[in-house]
């Protein structure tokens, strides 16, 4: 293996970065990550069956301009796509919570579970705090 002048614990998106600036710098970088996928916060997997979301980057406006430019992002194929909808929240049962942005003033809420449904278990007080009588 050739001699590197730098080695970067974790391919996640801070990683990559720094690992870009050094490189940038004239440093051999070597980058070493656990997983079988690199980006981190920044990575979209699919965390419910259908649906594929980016795990944790929630605010991409946190990610600098300086720093896409520096690291030529964009020749490199970053792109940002605008989020809309804002949120979206599956539940087991298939009903799902839609919020919209500012732009586009909506609000998708399905019908609630009648209270009778068989679906929606009776409330239980905690184990902890139920006596023998239930």
């Amino acid at each position: 293996m050739n001699a590197v002048d730098v080695v970067v614990i974790g391919a996640g998106h801070n990683g990559l970065v720094t690992a870009g600036y050094l490189a940038r710098a004239g440093l051999k970088v070597l980058v070493l990550e656990r997983r079988d996928v690199v980006g981190g916060a920044c990575v979209t997997e699919e965390r419910f069956p259908g649906y594929r979301i980016s795990s944790a980057a929630y605010l991409n406006s946190l990610l600098q301009q300086r720093v896409i430019q520096d690291l030529e992002m964009e020749r490199f194929g970053y792109m940002v796509y605008p989020k809309e909808p804002a949120y979206f929240q599956p539940f087991p049962d298939g009903r799902h919570l839609i919020f919209y942005t500012f732009e586009s003033p909506r609000c998708d809420v399905p019908p609630a579970l009648p209270a009778s449904s068989e679906s929606e278990p009776e409330p239980r007080a905690p184990e902890s705090q139920r006596g023998d009588h239930e």
